[in-house]
């Protein structure tokens, strides 16, 4: 868009030098578009910067070479929207939410050594048994003799602790404190994953509503852009009226289309907080992108 804007520009400045050569505009509509285009290759050389510090930093994190990261913008058609309410998509990411499995996980994990501290501490009952069996043979100056003697048991052995020198006590009132963290924990993970598939619920519809906006401004920064070309050659519009309308054109485009991926991303952002950011979601969002 910045270079589109820029061509625009070294167009009006083109104009303009040749319009003040025939005497028809001041010198200052020359400055005029002078300052805008070097303010654009300005902005432009920036850019270029950021865009390919950013293909940089993606050719690290992809292991894929820049010359393999082509540049795609969100098409005009945007994937369907997903029809649910906020209370489904919100029950799902307390639910569903990675975050919030690995901490239920962990607190189970607490309950368990929880229980395991109580038992130590409390009375138990085993059922015992045990058999042996024990057999001599030798001979002798007298002869030969041989003996055998078995044992069989079968009981109850109740254990009854009466001191446990406040060591398992300690832990097990270390293991309910934990448990309460974990619980706590798991709480606050539910709360956090609620609200960020409300965030991305939210950014979603309104969004839509936003681009319907965008595309009504679009068109009309355009329409402004016609007349004010026209007015500028019967002379009722400045360079600088020019100028203005081709940078607002720009603007509209540029902010209709970061409206259109931050759709995508909160499409994304939603999935993943229900914990259903799959393979599908991402070919869906990759459907909707084009050179």
């Amino acid at each position: 868009l910045l270079l589109r804007q820029q061509a625009a520009v070294e167009r009006a400045l083109t104009e303009a030098r040749d319009r003040y050569a025939l005497g028809d505009i001041p010198i200052t509509d020359t400055h005029e578009a002078t300052a805008r285009a070097r303010q654009l290759q300005a902005q432009v050389l920036a850019a270029q910067h950021e865009r390919d510090l950013a293909r940089g930093l993606l050719s690290e994190n992809t292991g894929l070479s820049p010359t393999q990261l082509a540049l795609q913008a969100p098409a005009a058609n945007q994937p369907p929207i997903p029809t649910e309410s906020l209370e489904h998509w919100q029950n799902l990411a307390r639910q569903q939410d990675h975050r919030v499995r690995q901490l239920k996980l962990q607190a189970l994990l607490a309950e368990a050594e929880t229980r395991k501290f109580q038992a130590r501490d409390s009375a138990s009952v085993d059922l015992v048994a045990q058999a042996s069996g024990e057999h001599l043979a030798g001979t002798g100056d007298f002869g030969s003799a041989s003996t055998a003697q078995w044992q069989r048991m079968v009981g109850i052995s109740v254990t009854v602790p009466l001191w446990t020198g406040g060591w398992r006590q300690a832990k097990l009132q270390e293991s309910v404190k934990l448990l309460e963290r974990a619980g706590a924990e798991v709480e606050r993970a539910q709360q956090s994953a609620g609200q960020s598939a409300r965030t991305a619920w939210l950014g979603l519809h309104s969004g839509l509503a936003r681009l319907d906006a965008l595309r009504l401004a679009l068109a009309a920064s355009a329409a402004r852009l016609d007349a004010t070309q026209l007015g500028r050659q019967l002379g009722d519009r400045t360079t600088m009226d020019l100028l203005n309308a081709e940078n607002d054109l720009a603007a509209s485009e540029l902010l209709l289309l970061q409206v259109r991926v931050e759709l995508l991303m909160s499409r994304l952002r939603l999935a993943a907080a229900a914990g259903q950011l799959d393979e599908a979601q991402l070919q869906m969002v990759n459907a909707s992108l084009q050179p």
